[in-house]
């Protein structure tokens, strides 16, 4: 059974919850199983996302969030970081992936573009466990590690 983990970050909460819900309309519309952990910021979505693959229970992850730029160079280190730091544990797990944390210029931008941003996540995430699994037909899923 395919079951996806939902990192989200609820710093912004209004924009969080249009990340979430639309990654979960998505994911229900295509019968996909998930669970979702809360962190305070985009920053800490690795490290949540790691701790859940530990696990090995997952098959997908989503990572949801919004960064807003502001007035230092804050902006430019977390969303660099949090997509580099993201992208690493992808390729380490092998894990399919959709990246769905925005990084806007001003609450009106994230608004906007909240609710389509959850949703192409979850479909980025649904489209990479379709590649992962045209692959794993060469591989016997008994001995490896990252099913």
């Amino acid at each position: 059974m395919t079951k996806i983990l939902i990192s989200i970050s609820d710093y912004y909460k209004d924009i969080s919850k249009l990340l979430l819900d639309s990654a979960v309309s998505t994911l229900e519309k295509n019968s996909m199983n998930y669970e979702q952990i809360i962190v305070p910021g985009a920053f800490e979505l690795a490290s949540s996302i790691n701790m859940g693959l530990e696990t090995f229970e997952y098959n997908g992850v989503i990572a949801l969030g919004c960064v807003i730029r502001g007035e230092t160079s804050h902006y430019d280190i977390i969303t660099r970081e949090c997509a580099r730091a993201i992208q690493d544990i992808s390729i380490y797990y092998s894990i399919p992936l959709g990246f769905g944390v925005l990084t806007v210029d001003n609450i009106d931008q994230a608004l906007s573009r909240a609710k389509k941003y959850g949703e192409n996540a979850a479909n980025a995430c649904i489209q990479m466990i379709k590649v992962k699994d045209q692959f794993m037909i060469y591989n016997d899923k008994r001995y490896s590690k990252f099913n």
